[in-house]
């Protein structure tokens, strides 16, 4: 269910910087060293104007600590 909702908001994200009709500059960036420990983190830049950005990031993640046996899972959601 989780990722069901991190597929849909990713898309409709990336539908966005498609439908985008203004010409503008989108960074999009992914923290590969997140992926070596099991988190995905995606995060996009869109230039509104010249003197402003909007920032949005989304990630889905988790582990287990072998030691103490808990686990945890997280879905981080930033927009900033």
């Amino acid at each position: 269910m989780k990722t069901t909702k991190f597929f849909a908001v990713l898309s409709i994200l990336l539908a966005g910087c498609f439908l985008n009709q203004a010409k503008a500059q989108v960074d999009v960036t992914v923290n590969p060293f997140g992926l070596l420990f099991g988190d995905l983190s995606l995060g996009a830049d869109f230039v509104l104007s010249e003197n402003l950005s909007l920032e949005a990031g989304l990630g889905i993640g988790g582990g287990k600590n072998d030691f103490s046996g808990l686990k945890w899972s997280n879905v981080p959601v930033t927009v900033t």
